[in-house]
């Protein structure tokens, strides 16, 4: 029997939670994957529920996804080591932020590798 997995993606159009969503879907079967659009309510959420893995967009209105990162590695907090994925359409300058400021995280550029979610994701939860 294999694990399901719950997964939690953030990002501040629909659109692209509903893509992301259908990728990971497909490449993992009976995977939960539960999605919100706002960050500040993320970090709420966050705060409560525990994941496998959370992906998520670097900028959105309010806060940042760094902001959500910064949030959630707060030391006794339920996702502190939850491995993160930001797609950034500023990947670079995403990295740069990151540098060795945390573990457990990779970026990836939101163009270029949107539609490679799915098989990213199973890569790092399934085949590692």
């Amino acid at each position: 029997m294999t694990k399901k997995f719950k997964i939690f993606v953030l990002d501040d159009e629909e659109t692209i939670t509903e893509i992301v969503t259908e990728f990971i879907e497909m490449a993992i079967k009976d995977t939960k994957v539960v999605t919100l659009n706002s960050s500040d309510v993320a970090i709420e959420h966050l705060s409560h529920n525990k994941y496998d893995l959370i992906v998520t967009d670097h900028q959105m209105p309010g806060q940042s996804g760094m902001s959500v990162l910064e949030k959630i590695r707060v030391e006794k907090s339920i996702n502190y080591s939850t491995p993160v994925i930001f797609l950034s359409a500023t990947h670079a300058v995403v990295q740069r932020e990151l540098s060795s400021k945390f573990e457990n995280v990779t970026v990836f550029n939101k163009v270029d590798s949107l539609h490679e979610v799915g098989n990213i994701v199973k890569n790092l939860l399934v085949d590692s």
